[in-house]
């Protein structure tokens, strides 16, 4: 392929003009939250860590009140999470592959564990704007 430079020019112009219309966004978020537990037994004490995301994204301008966005968004959210008896009996009734019924027994000991939850995720969403005065949408 032969380097054009009116071909260069015209896509350069397309893409600022694209970009003209666009809205480009950053945005950091930072809080509490927790991971739902299924512990059954007590209910379960935990420490909450550091959570959060962190989101960059672009929307472009269909009309004036529409637009259609999309993005990048990473997210992370850690616990501790421990029984808060030291000492907790789980019992679980089962029947094995031959049908026998037998109850099963787990007793914890200062029982805790680390969770974290990492998830990435690409919105994708149709944006609605109106001004609420002048210079606000």
């Amino acid at each position: 392929m032969k380097f054009n430079i009116k071909n260069a020019i015209g896509i350069t112009a397309f893409l600022i003009s694209q970009g003209i219309a666009a809205q480009f966004y950053v945005g950091v978020q930072a809080g509490i939250g927790d991971i739902k537990n299924d512990t059954k037994v007590t209910a379960p004490g935990y420490k909450i860590e550091h959570s959060g995301a962190l989101k960059v994204g672009y929307i472009y301008s269909l009309t004036n009140h529409f637009g259609i966005g999309t993005g990048v968004e990473f997210s992370q959210y850690k616990q501790d999470v421990y029984l808060k008896n030291a000492t907790q009996t789980l019992t679980n009734f089962e029947i094995d592959p031959s049908t026998s019924a037998f109850v099963y027994n787990v007793t914890t000991s200062n029982y805790s564990e680390k969770q974290t939850l990492q998830a990435i995720q690409i919105p994708l969403f149709l944006q609605y704007k109106t001004n609420i005065s002048k210079g606000v949408d």
